[in-house]
């Protein structure tokens, strides 16, 4: 019996502690990986020392490469290759990903030309020798936008691209319209402009979900647009495609009349004392995301199991010393959800994995955990009698009890103490709830029969 007490027990500990492995392991497993992208434009490089926290990004583009007639790349007049070895120097030091976007508003002309059957396999392999020159781990293709004729040439484009940069382990992503207005309404076949095909050629797709402002909605980004503009592209590329793509909030504000206000200027004329989601400046009305938007579009991305959340851009968020920032808005609401963390993988660039830094810090979690364990293992060798030279004999209400015994109940005790602590660091409610029934059956077979 005393034999089987002792088994009972060691199978008990066994059990816990591999539940507490497996179901932790489970755990985060089931978190899916989530994106924060950030576009940088070349015109705002000024402000990112000020705005942007790279800590909070997974993924940043440089805004913006133009494409040439034959081929060829250009920075746009107020970019330059310093810029780009400056910023992609900043993103990697902090373990972010690296991207050039190609084109962008009054930047896509050329690209008829370029992905031309005469220009497609220069234009493909500039891009490659651009990739290789600055260490960039994306490419972004902004065509705004391709012309229902001009779609087949497209997507031709997005499979040599493909092609010529799947070796190199680079990302490819595509920028397209929100494809739904702000009251809802669908705004076009945007499948005549974006073939599926070529859609599902990108790694992920970006959604611009603001602009959209039609008659009979003064918000040019409402907070239904998020969802609204994931769902559309989702159906258009063929379903079940949200793992692929992600809307897009603008820290910018849109007049009545089309003006537009950055949120940090906006900031600065409230003095910080911001009341709803709009502002009347010079006569004219506009209107933004306040941080109770961004925060209710971050979740709309999360529950949709979209692949992540795009900004434009964080050069216009409140300066990092701000209470009023919204990224810290994104950043906080995707750390309290337990579906998801944040996608800060190793960078690839080039032909070179760069592994995350090696952290010293040991963090609570794990420290507690191991003293857990350690407290489990020293009860064990007081319930086998490894101390029972050390514990005295004692009288508990008149009655003798022997150092043997004691010694097992102190095992006991720190066991129970232990695997409590274990259960309660790591484990959901209902897990708890099991392994408490099991502890109490065993308790219950060892002393009782």
């Amino acid at each position: 019996m005393k034999n089987n007490r002792i088994l009972m027990i060691g199978l008990l500990v066994i059990v816990a502690m591999t539940s507490l492995l497996g179901f932790g392991q489970t755990s985060q497993a089931e978190r899916a990986k989530f994106k924060t992208v950030g576009y940088l434009p070349d015109y705002d490089v000024g402000h990112i020392d000020d705005t942007v926290d790279f800590t909070q990004f997974t993924d940043v583009n440089f805004f913006s490469m133009v494409p040439e007639n034959n081929g060829e790349l250009k920075f746009s007049d107020t970019g330059s290759a310093s810029q780009l070895k400056e910023f992609v120097t900043k993103a990697h030091k902090h373990r972010v990903r690296a991207g050039v976007s190609i084109g962008g508003w009054n930047l896509s002309d050329n690209f008829v030309q370029a992905t031309s059957k005469e220009n497609l396999s220069t234009f493909v392999k500039n891009i490659a020798k651009l990739v290789d020159k600055y260490e960039l781990d994306t490419i972004d293709i902004d065509w705004e936008y391709p012309d229902v004729s001009e779609a087949a040439q497209f997507e031709s484009f997005m499979k040599a691209l493909k092609k010529e940069l799947t070796p190199r382990e680079v990302k490819i992503s595509i920028c397209v319209p929100s494809g739904i207005g702000s009251t809802g309404d669908i705004t076009g076949k945007w499948e005549d402009n974006f073939t599926p095909e070529a859609l599902n050629t990108a790694d992920w797709v970006n959604i611009m979900a603001y602009d959209a402002q039609v008659p009979g909605e003064v918000s040019h980004s409402p907070v239904d647009l998020q969802a609204n503009s994931l769902k559309y592209w989702n159906k258009l590329m063929g379903g079940d495609k949200m793992s692929h793509l992600i809307a897009g909030v603008p820290y910018y504000a849109k007049s009545n009349i089309g003006t537009v206000m950055t949120y940090n200027r906006i900031l600065n004329i409230a003095q910080d004392k911001i009341k709803g989601d709009k502002i009347t400046y010079n006569g004219a009305e506009y209107h933004f995301n306040n941080k109770k938007t961004i925060k209710e579009k971050t979740e709309a991305s999360i529950e949709l199991k979209s692949l992540g959340i795009m900004i434009w851009t964080p050069t216009q968020d409140a300066d990092l010393t701000s209470s009023n920032r919204l990224t810290d808005v994104i950043v906080n609401t995707i750390e309290k959800d337990k579906r998801v963390t944040l996608d800060k993988g190793r960078v690839i660039f080039g032909k070179v994995a760069v592994n995350p830094p090696k952290i010293y810090k040991v963090p609570v979690k794990l420290l507690t955990n191991l003293v857990c364990v350690a407290l489990a293992l020293v009860g064990v060798l007081f319930f086998r009698g490894g101390f029972n030279e050390y514990v005295p004999d004692v009288s508990i209400k008149g009655k003798k009890i022997r150092s043997v015994k004691f010694a097992k109940i102190i095992g006991a005790g720190l066991l129970g103490i232990a695997l409590t602590g274990l259960i309660l660091i790591n484990l959901p409610w209902y897990m708890i709830l099991l392994i408490a029934l099991a502890i109490i059956g065993a308790i219950y077979y060892i002393f009782f029969t």
